[in-house]
């Protein structure tokens, strides 16, 4: 048994606005949507902000994976150079903050690493340094 579903298509997808249909009829104001980017932003810094001060205060970087959070912060670094180069505001405020905490824990990892590698290192017999 065939179908013909050339009709059905045709009908149901017309039944929808276009993107430029949608687009020439939205009214808010770039303030608005401004408002709700740096909401955003703002609700993500500020809950990057009590693990970082946990980390930095405790100095225990040990639950931290160096590969990821090096990733991270290399795509924080790269979400506030979008947001400069399209003078984004909100991408621009969120982005700074976090590459900065980020940046510090990050250091503190390395460092923490880079000092295991060197006991590691000094545990090993002189034949196998």
């Amino acid at each position: 048994m065939e179908y013909d579903l050339s009709s059905f298509r045709s009908s149901f997808f017309d039944s929808f606005p276009s993107t430029d249909d949608y687009l020439s009829n939205v009214t808010v104001h770039s303030s608005a949507i401004d408002l709700l980017g740096y909401a955003a932003a703002t609700l993500t810094t500020v809950s990057f902000i009590p693990q970082a001060m946990k980390t930095l205060g405790t100095g225990d970087t040990r639950g931290i994976s160096l590969s990821m959070y090096s990733f991270f912060t290399s795509g924080i670094a790269l979400w506030l150079a979008y947001g400069l180069l399209n003078k984004n505001g909100p991408l621009i405020a969120s982005n700074a903050v976090t590459v900065v905490l980020a940046g510090l824990i990050l250091q503190r990892k390395w460092e923490d690493h880079s000092s295991a590698l060197s006991d590691q290192k000094k545990s090993l017999p002189k034949g196998k340094r």
